[in-house]
């Protein structure tokens, strides 16, 4: 499956099991903005640690960035089952960022580079401390963050 095949299909996932919620407004009388906001510990817990294998099983299959640095710290994605397997993997730093920036122009090698085309705006960090950093969001991306960002509101 294609890189953004496997993203949309991924987010549809999301919409699915209720983690993203698309229907903007939602009406008034709903005690949470988002359904999952309201489920039980053990269902939150049970998407979290869903979403979380899914994430570091795609960042190692399909970035050279993380795989490498994984690989480094001896950890595979089958080392990390839920949340408090987190521990197990390195953190890296906004220096290894812009040193990759750096060795693999234009986006690093943290960038899945099958969703370069899909990049309609590229966006930047404020680089308070440093050089500014990359951020090629794809409209994927935008649409969950989004989603994350209207909770705050």
């Amino acid at each position: 499956m294609s890189a953004i095949d496997e993203v949309r299909e991924w987010l549809e996932e999301f919409k699915k099991d209720g983690s993203i919620r698309t229907d903007f407004p939602p009406p008034a009388d709903e005690e949470c903005y988002n359904p999952v906001e309201c489920a039980p510990r053990e269902r939150i817990e049970e998407l979290r640690d869903k979403h979380l294998r899914h994430i570091v099983e795609w960042a190692y299959e399909r970035s050279e960035f993380y795989h490498k640095m994984w690989d480094k710290a001896g950890v595979k994605p089958q080392d990390i089952r839920t949340y408090d397997d987190l521990e197990k993997l390195p953190v890296w730093r906004k220096d290894q960022q812009r040193k990759d920036e750096l060795e693999n122009p234009f986006f690093g090698s943290r960038v899945v580079k099958e969703l370069i085309s899909y990049v309609p705006a590229l966006y930047r960090s404020t680089g308070t401390t440093g050089k500014p950093t990359l951020h090629p969001w794809i409209p994927e991306d935008t649409e969950a963050i989004e989603e994350s960002r209207a909770r705050w509101v």
